[in-house]
């Protein structure tokens, strides 16, 4: 089975073939919520970006019918000094761009918790827990971290 694995230390997600046979199924929406969260999503026109950004976005999406869109705001973070504010907001994007997989009825509910790692200036964790239908327990994606520019 070929999915993405996202790498902490090097802060990037590459391909890995999990089993040649293609029955390993153990982590089967990681890649799902790799591509969620860390492909852009296009900039609301008032978007709070610094003038020389572009909106960035994926070009295909503007044949999407609405609501449906492609990945998230995390990249306008990055923009943004590490507060309350922007940690909120990071927290936002990332249950946006996760709430087609209640819609499609692949989860029951998905939550996300952001934070500001200790020791780590300008570095956001992101802990993402989503609940199958039929389980009660959580099925844990994650944590990621990014790294925050602006410290």
């Amino acid at each position: 089975m070929l999915r993405l694995v996202y790498n902490n230390a090097n802060m990037e997600a590459d391909f890995e073939c999990s089993d040649t046979t293609g029955t390993d199924v153990t982590r089967p929406l990681d890649t799902a919520v790799i591509l969620s969260l860390f492909c852009d999503a296009r900039a609301d026109v008032h978007a709070d970006i610094p003038k020389e950004t572009d909106r960035r976005g994926w070009w295909a999406e503007a044949y999407f019918e609405a609501p449906d869109e492609w990945g998230s705001g995390l990249w306008q973070v990055l923009t943004k000094k590490a507060t309350q504010t922007a940690l909120a907001y990071a927290q936002r994007t990332c249950e946006r761009s996760l709430r087609w997989l209640i819609v499609d009825g692949i989860c029951k509910d998905v939550e996300v918790e952001t934070w500001w790692i200790e020791g780590r200036q300008g570095y956001l964790g992101i802990l993402v827990k989503l609940y199958k239908p039929d389980e009660t327990a959580p099925q844990y994606v994650g944590p990621w971290e990014i790294y925050h520019a602006v410290g």
